[in-house]
């Protein structure tokens, strides 16, 4: 138990390290625990994991993604139209 809980630490130290937001670390904190909860779950426990949880994490790591692409956008500022071409 020790051990996971210092993973999981270290894991949000890193994604705190490498995130502008500390809600994105957050977030990747949360989805690597669900993931690597499954693995050893499955792996040291038998358990069985449905596919409707996979689905479920899955859309947790696309979340991710829309949110590090979302940074990319470039800003408007308060009260203008976006450009339109």
């Amino acid at each position: 138990m020790f051990l996971f809980n210092c993973v999981m630490w270290t894991t949000f130290t890193k994604a705190l390290r490498f995130t502008s937001t500390s809600l994105e670390a957050t977030i990747i904190n949360t989805a690597s625990n669900f993931f690597f909860t499954a693995v050893v779950g499955q792996v040291l426990f038998d358990e069985v994991v449905t596919g409707l949880w996979w689905m479920g994490t899955v859309l947790i790591l696309c979340g991710l993604l829309i949110m590090h692409h979302s940074k990319n956008v470039t800003p408007r500022k308060p009260g203008t139209r976006p450009k339109t071409h």
